[in-house]
């Protein structure tokens, strides 16, 4: 069921790669919803002659950004959602509605947390990850971010993550390339796949859970291996964005 509708202001738009941005709507004083990390909101795309069409983003800022939320979105062409947001302007005026979903941390939290993704599938566990560094529950777990891309451009909030490792050892940040151009400089890390890297830096354990993140056939390629590596099925969830 629909939730109201609320009004927003598009306070920043940062570009993150040639075909990502990240969008920033702040809530008017004494408005906004609470949610919890790793949920949705629904983006209204007004239509002059039908009712609004909206479209499902994760939220990817923790919930103690209260003022706001952001996601992470990417062009796709012909796709009406993704053209609509590229052609706005700051402080334009945006309707969402939510919070929708229930991809969020589990509790207790495991020993280990795997967080695997490709794209903007990064959009869930950034403000996973920010919430349990901020509110520091997740300093007894090790997480494990592994985050697919094809190419070395597209390593979204790359400086963010490297940042968060440097400063809390629990924390891997785990980048892999499938189609390296090497360029401006050679790339020295992973190159492959997500579900190749899931034996060497996720082995199963009976106290490990992986959250995936991005479209179904990555998915279901790393499902598929983590049964292959012995974890339950209970011990994996995902988002599906297609």
């Amino acid at each position: 069921m629909a939730k109201p509708p609320i009004v927003t202001t598009l306070s920043e738009i940062r570009e993150l790669s040639a075909t990502v941005k990240h969008f920033r709507f702040a809530f008017d004083p004494g408005a906004g919803f609470p949610f919890k990390a790793g949920q949705f909101l629904m983006l209204h795309v007004p239509k002059e002659t039908d009712p609004p069409v909206r479209r499902a983003y994760s939220i990817c800022s923790p919930p103690h950004d209260a003022g706001a939320v952001e996601i992470v979105v990417k062009r796709v062409e012909g796709g009406l959602a993704s053209n609509y947001l590229f052609g706005l302007a700051p402080q334009t005026r945006v309707t969402v509605d939510g919070p929708y979903g229930a991809f969020v941390l589990p509790s207790p939290l495991p020993k280990h947390l795997v967080f695997v993704c490709t794209g903007t599938g990064i959009a869930p566990f950034r403000g996973q990850i920010q919430t349990l560094f901020k509110t520091g529950v997740g300093a007894a777990t090790r997480l494990t971010l592994i985050f697919g891309v094809r190419y070395e451009d597209e390593v979204l909030y790359d400086g963010e993550w490297r940042a968060l490792a440097a400063a809390h050892p629990n924390f891997r940040f785990i980048p892999t390339i499938s189609r390296p151009r090497h360029t401006p400089a050679p790339w020295t890390g992973e190159v492959g796949y997500v579900q190749t890297k899931l034996a060497q830096h996720a082995p199963a354990d009976p106290d490990t859970k992986v959250f995936i993140c991005g479209l179904w056939d990555m998915i279901s390629a790393v499902e598929t291996t983590c049964l292959e590596l012995g974890y339950p099925k209970k011990h994996i969830h995902y988002e599906r964005y297609d």
